[in-house]
This record gives structure tokens, C-alpha cells and sequence, in this order.
């Protein structure tokens, strides 16, 4: 049998999208990355002077990596992926970490509650 001619334009013009979805939805994950930390930083830092500092240097480190994901974005094979969607999952990346450690950080709080009932 006989492939139709359309049918590999198709498969390659979904695959291409595939790629374009999942780089915004590393974006969206990292976007909801950053926003966590941000939002958790003054809960779990001792001192709004100490938890300005911290957002301060979260969000500079994160604006630099994300413009140095746009700017080099064409040397990794990322495709046609949007700037936008570069720059987030640049930011979200510094990010991360200390999401995950805050994560871990009310955890344990939360935990010790609960072992002090």
C-alpha cells in the first residue's frame, strides 16, 4: 500500500507542535515554580529584610538565565520555540531549587505540628 503524500507533511507538522507544546508546558510548570517561591520565601525566611534580598536575588539570577536561554536559544536544537517560553523555563530554573527546599521546609513544619498534638 501506498502512503499518501499529505500524510508525511502531517506527522512531521504534529511532531513539530508536540515539541512547541511541551516547551510551553515546561514553561508553565517553571512559571508555577517561581511563583511558589517567591510566595513562600517571607513564610519560611526569618526577617522581611532577609526575605527581600532573597526574592531579589531569585528574581535577578532568574532574569539573567532566562535571557541567556533567549539569547542562545538558537545554539541548543529547541526548535522554533517562543521567547517567552524560553525566558520562563531559563527564570524557573533558578528558581527550583528553592521551591523544592521550601517545599521541604514546610513540610517539616507542618510535620512537627502535628508530632506536638
Amino acid at each position: 500500500m501506498d502512503r499518501e503524500p499529505s500524510t508525511g507533511r502531517i506527522e512531521a507538522s504534529a511532531q513539530r507542535y508536540g515539541v512547541f507544546m511541551l516547551a510551553d508546558l515546561a514553561a508553565a510548570c517553571m512559571a508555577l515554580l517561581s511563583v511558589y517561591a517567591q510566595w513562600r520565601i517571607p513564610r519560611e525566611t526569618a526577617g522581611r529584610t532577609r526575605a527581600l534580598w532573597a526574592r531579589l536575588l531569585l528574581a535577578g539570577a532568574g532574569t539573567a538565565v532566562g535571557l541567556v536561554a533567549v539569547k542562545f536559544g538558537h545554539v541548543a536544537d529547541v526548535g522554533e520555540a517562543s521567547s517567552l517560553a524560553l525566558f520562563l523555563i531559563g527564570f524557573g530554573q533558578v528558581h527550583a531549587p528553592a521551591a523544592v527546599v521550601l517545599l521541604l521546609k514546610s513540610q517539616r513544619a507542618g510535620a512537627a505540628v502535628l508530632t506536638r498534638e
